[in-house]
């Protein structure tokens, strides 16, 4: 598990930012593209999917609401969501 630093959050009325270290290992969705009918199978995915779950709760733990948003629409099996 690769662990970022957030470096600092800024505040606008209701809108939070977050600023975190850069993380060099690329996009998932490239990843995903790459891969062999835009899919990863059930193994490759499961520690992406951990991750994420892992990243919600620590969010919804504090009271802090997240919203998503789908990239791809024009290839919807190549859709990913980002928290």
């Amino acid at each position: 598990m690769v662990m970022v630093m957030m470096m600092m959050m800024m505040q606008a009325t209701t809108l939070y930012c977050l600023v975190t270290e850069y993380a060099s290992g690329g996009e998932l969705l490239a990843y995903i593209k790459s891969q062999k009918d835009c899919r990863l199978g059930e193994s490759a995915s499961r520690p992406f999917i951990r991750q994420l779950l892992s990243a919600i709760f620590y969010l919804h733990e504090r009271g802090i609401v997240h919203r998503y948003v789908v990239h791809s629409l024009a290839r919807p099996q190549c859709a990913a969501v980002h928290f």
